[in-house]
């Protein structure tokens, strides 16, 4: 009997972001879940799986036969990053479950091999970091959506190269992105709230701190801690 990958909400979530036919690689694909959706759907044909680790890629392969379909349609390599891959061989790359500093440490390895494809990006943490960076290396964010799990909202972005790098300002704060104020995603406003709720730690924290870095950070938390009260009350 064949296994059928039914996905979590945020594996859902980062499928929906593939196109028909689109070349893909699943950057620390792990269990390989996603990649094996996108092929049993027939979204795509084309995808590789990537891990730095034996292991996970053993697990993939395993969950690989037990879906019964072509191993041939399904290319499992080893290494870390985008090293697997080459310029120009695929058209989107899934980099997903990692930190943001991670995220960075992948997509400026090498500029010009990832200035080639689009990503599917989900950020586990310093999201703001990762959003900077893009904006500020000749990326943007096409599109951004909202997905609970495990009591936590995370975020999804579609990310895309562009030519003219130009430094676009978010009011605030780097990790609410306006796109998600204009499309009135429907997790918003728990969104808001988890992070207000991060933030008022911070701003309790370096409330007390007598260094130079404790202030700045109190000042910058004091007004974002005033921004998301202020947004969370127009929703």
């Amino acid at each position: 009997m064949t296994m059928t990958v039914k996905l979590t909400d945020r594996m859902q979530c980062i499928a929906d972001y593939i196109e028909k036919n689109q070349r893909v690689v699943d950057v620390g694909t792990d269990h390989g879940l996603v990649p094996i959706y996108l092929v049993q759907k027939e979204i795509t044909g084309d995808v590789i799986l990537s891990d730095i680790g034996e292991g996970p890629l053993a697990n993939a392969a395993d969950n690989i036969k037990k879906s019964g379909i072509d191993e041939n349609m399904m290319d499992i390599r080893c290494g870390s990053g985008l090293e697997t891959v080459s310029e120009e061989e695929v058209d989107v790359a899934i980099i997903a479950g990692m930190g943001g500093n991670l995220i960075i440490e992948i997509l400026q390895a090498d500029i010009k091999k990832s200035r080639s494809m689009e990503f599917v990006l989900q950020p586990r943490k310093k999201q703001e970091r990762l959003v900077y960076w893009l904006y500020n290396n000749g990326f943007t964010i096409v599109d951004e959506k909202l997905v609970k799990e495990s009591y936590y909202v995370w975020q999804v972005m579609k990310v895309k190269p562009i030519k003219d790098v130009k430094i676009k300002k978010y009011p605030c704060d780097f990790s609410i992105n306006p796109i998600l104020l204009e499309n009135k995603d429907p997790l918003l406003k728990d969104f808001l709230e988890q992070k207000l709720k991060i933030e008022k730690k911070i701003n309790n924290g370096s409330k007390m701190g007598k260094t130079w870095t404790s202030r700045l950070n109190y000042e910058r938390s004091k007004i974002l801690v005033e921004y998301m009260s202020e947004l969370i009350t127009k929703l």
